[in-house]
C-alpha cells in the first residue's frame, strides 16, 4: 500500500504542475549574451585609440621619388646590412655603442645646421636595410634615433630592378 500512496502523491504533484502551467524552459535567453557583447565592444572602442598611439611614425620614401631639402651630409644616414652590421654615416658601429654614437652624430648635425644659419634645425634620420634584416633591428634603430633627438624618421627603399626578357 505504501507504493500506491507514493504513486498517488507523484500524480498529484504532476497534476498541480500541469494546472499551474509550469513547463520546462526550452528557449534560450539572449539578453545576457547581448549585454556581454556590448560591454566587450565598448571596451574595445575605449582601448583602441590608446593602442594606436604607441607606434612610431615613419615616412616611407621611394628612392626615385624622394625630393628632400637636406643633403646627404646634413641628414643622419643609417644602413643595416644582411649580416646585421650597422653603419651610421658610413662608419661601422657596435650595437651596444649605437645610442651614444647616434646621439653624437645628431648633435654634430644640429651644430652644422646652426652654423649654416638655421635657427631651429630639424634632424632627419634615414634608415635603409636589406630585405633579410629582422624587423626588430630596424625598429630598434628607429627608436635609438628618436631617443637621440632626431626630429624626423624615414625609411629608404631601394628601387626594384625589373628584368626585361628578350624573346628570340
Amino acid at each position: 500500500m505504501a507504493k500506491t500512496e507514493e504513486h498517488k502523491k507523484e500524480e498529484d504533484i504532476e497534476e498541480a504542475h500541469a494546472e499551474a502551467g509550469d513547463e520546462p524552459i526550452t528557449a534560450i535567453n539572449v539578453t545576457p549574451l547581448v549585454d556581454v557583447c556590448l560591454v566587450l565592444v565598448i571596451i574595445m572602442m575605449v582601448t583602441a585609440p590608446m593602442i594606436m598611439q604607441a607606434g612610431i611614425k615613419v615616412s616611407a620614401t621611394s628612392a626615385g621619388s624622394a625630393v628632400g631639402l637636406d643633403t646627404y651630409a646634413e641628414s643622419l644616414n643609417i644602413n643595416i646590412s644582411k649580416d646585421l652590421t650597422v653603419r651610421v654615416q658610413n662608419k661601422l658601429v657596435a650595437s651596444k655603442d649605437a645610442l651614444n654614437f647616434i646621439s653624437g652624430q645628431v648633435n654634430k648635425l644640429r651644430t652644422l645646421k646652426k652654423s649654416h644659419g638655421e635657427t631651429n634645425p630639424k634632424i632627419t634620420a634615414s634608415i635603409s636595410a636589406d630585405r633579410d634584416v629582422p624587423c626588430w633591428l630596424v625598429v630598434k634603430m628607429l627608436d635609438l634615433c628618436k631617443q637621440s633627438g632626431a626630429d624626423n624618421l624615414s625609411m629608404i627603399r631601394k628601387k626594384t630592378q625589373t628584368k626585361v626578357i628578350k624573346e628570340y
